[in-house]
Formats: C-alpha cells, sequence, structure tokens
C-alpha cells in the first residue's frame, strides 16, 4: 500500500445544494473522479492506493473516534 496526496477540499455552496446537504462536506479528488468524504474539517485524511483501490483513513482525536 503506498500513501498518496489526492486533492481534498470543501465542497461548494451549489454543490452541497444540488446534494441536499446544509453542511459542506470534503470532496477527495483522484483521477478525474470525486468521492464525497464523512469527515470534518478538522479531522486528520490520510489516503492509501493499492491496485485499483483507495483506502481513506480519518483521524479526530479530540472527539476520540478514528
Amino acid at each position: 500500500m503506498t500513501q498518496i496526496q489526492p486533492t481534498i477540499r470543501t465542497m461548494t455552496f451549489d454543490e452541497a445544494d444540488q446534494a441536499g446537504l446544509f453542511n459542506r462536506s470534503l470532496v477527495l479528488e483522484y483521477k478525474n473522479m470525486s468521492y464525497k468524504l464523512n469527515s470534518g474539517t478538522g479531522d486528520k485524511i490520510h489516503v492509501f492506493l493499492r491496485s485499483i483501490y483507495l483506502f481513506v483513513l480519518t483521524i479526530n482525536r479530540p472527539l476520540g473516534y478514528t
């Protein structure tokens, strides 16, 4: 497994509105694909690649979950 550094950004207001969300979530972009993440903007995010699979690890120590 190899750690990679894809683009992770906050959704635009329009994207959140189209998805029916009240809070903007994070979006991971990799090889012309976008993935919505269920993590907060303060989380540490690590992304790993193995073959065709992406593994995303989010860590939020103040809330006590990994």
